[in-house]
């Protein structure tokens, strides 16, 4: 008897001896834990069982002359509608969320998967030969580079690292494949980034611990940007899937490859893991997009009230705030998100990040943690120049910022200054002027921080619909009697 197919990926289904929920020989697919797809599970008995009834339709269908079923005609081809996440194996099995994707007009336009929002790069020119056989047809990678990888004696032999949506993969310098490793089965990181010194000259080493197989440690000889992008992407993609943050520990080069078990188990050999394309990605988005236009809310793309325009939180950051008011599933109604330097009362200058709301300026730190919420109807005065922004703030202190981009300043004052009209009914006070003047940037002794509730955007509509104001009106004007100021 020939192997049953998969239906969706179109290869031979494995079996194994399971105990439960009956004993006996099952059959399933091996791609199914990497996508989370909806792929065969069932016994042997089952399957002959479906197939017996399949046969007998087709037989039937011929019969009555209604054109029968073609077969014969090779594997069947991938289900591209297929759910691309699933939370019941720490994956998801449908994108969770609800926001409608970006897409341009054609597949080969895509430059980014908007689920991650990582960059997708073609082949290099360099490479584009050892990768022809394992990586054709445009598929989705977001990074490719020379690499060495340790084996179990502790030598470094050349190789090719390439990052796919979903795994890791390690080629020899002829593009045969050494390694394909699951991104999701990552425990940890250990990188040698931090501690490696300009004046040592180390070698930077990292490397990913995975219990379940074995340990994978690599070495990029003087390039630290390259170690750093590895990281980056990893933890995007482990975070996308796993929905929670992956560990990176900081280690002396010697003590992690002395200590990580890179030793292949018994009986192991390199098995290729499936590669999606722009085509397949572009079909799941279009199919996530027509899914979710029964919600209505999605679709807003601003507050009506203010005339500002709703935006998210980066896919590279949102992991960041994933246990407060501003974790992506509750979609946060949120107007601004960036970098900014915040000057401390000694002067210094602190790395933040500022987040506006239709009610509160937020200032967090660079691992997510909310150090200043400040309500911006209490704002008393707006100075600004070139990148800085001075807020006074009497009820609380004072806060003076510097963003990275001078075309942020004007996008973050024309925030505060609806934002403001919202809630006060009135025009923020704003001044362009260089001198500061004097600011009290030190808190008050008895001052405590009070994180207030971050609105979604379906509280927004629920309002709206209370209010008789329409999600997509964007006539405010002769709304601002029905304004909530509270």
């Amino acid at each position: 008897m020939e192997a049953p197919i998969c239906p969706i990926h179109g290869v031979a289904l494995k079996m194994e001896v399971r105990k439960t929920p009956t004993p006996g020989p099952y059959l399933y697919c091996k791609l199914a834990a990497q996508e989370g797809t909806d792929c065969p599970d069932m016994s042997l008995a089952e399957w002959k069982k479906k197939a017996a009834e399949q046969n007998s339709a087709e037989m039937r269908e011929i019969a009555e002359g209604e054109g029968g079923t073609v077969r014969g005609a090779g594997t069947v081809r991938m289900n591209l509608h297929a759910p691309t996440m699933s939370l019941d194996h720490g994956e998801p099995s449908q994108d969770q969320t609800t926001q409608l994707y970006t897409i341009p007009d054609t597949p080969a336009e895509l430059t980014e998967d908007p689920r991650t929002g990582l960059a997708l790069i073609p082949v290099p020119e360099e490479f584009s030969k050892p990768m022809a056989k394992l990586f054709s047809g445009d598929p989705l990678l977001h990074f490719v580079a020379s690499i060495e990888k340790m084996d179990h004696k502790k030598s470094f032999e050349k190789g090719l690292m390439v990052i796919s949506t979903y795994c890791i993969y390690i080629l020899d310098p002829k593009g045969s494949l050494l390694r394909a490793m699951e991104i999701s089965n990552i425990q940890k990181i250990w990188s040698s980034l931090d501690s490696t010194t300009e004046e040592s000259n180390d070698d930077l080493v990292m490397a990913f611990i995975v219990p379940t197989e074995f340990d994978m440690t690599i070495r990029c000889p003087d390039s630290a940007a390259q170690i750093q992008s590895i990281i980056d992407i990893v933890k995007v993609i482990y975070h996308w899937k796993k929905n929670k943050e992956l560990e990176v520990v900081d280690m002396d080069a010697e003590a992690i490859m002395s200590q990580t078990q890179v030793k292949k188990t018994p009986h192991w050999k390199p098995e290729m893991m499936f590669v999606h394309n722009k085509v397949q990605l572009y079909k799941r988005l279009e199919q996530h997009n027509q899914n979710d236009t029964s919600l209505e809310y999605i679709r807003l793309d601003h507050d009506p009230r203010t005339g500002l325009e709703l935006v998210t939180i980066p896919k590279s950051h949102d992991y960041l705030f994933k246990g407060g008011p501003f974790r992506t599933e509750r979609e946060p109604l949120l107007h601004y998100f960036g970098l900014c330097d915040k000057m401390t009362h000694k002067l210094g200058y602190e790395k933040r990040f500022c987040l506006l709301t239709n009610s509160c300026l937020y200032l967090a730190e660079k691992k997510g943690k909310i150090e200043r919420c400040t309500p911006i109807r209490e704002m008393a005065h707006v100075k600004y120049d070139g990148t800085t922004l001075v807020c006074s703030v009497p009820k609380e202190f004072d806060m003076i910022l510097e963003f990275e981009n001078a075309e942020d300043v004007p996008v973050v004052l024309n925030i505060l200054q609806r934002v403001y009209r919202l809630k006060q009914g009135t025009a923020l006070s704003c001044e362009q002027q260089a001198d500061v003047g004097t600011c009290q940037l030190k808190p008050p002794p008895k001052w405590k921080l009070e994180v207030r509730p971050v609105l979604t955007r379906k509280n927004l509509v629920d309002h709206l619909k209370e209010k008789g104001i329409k999600p997509t009106d964007r006539q405010i004007a002769h709304m601002l009697d029905l304004l909530d100021k509270s």
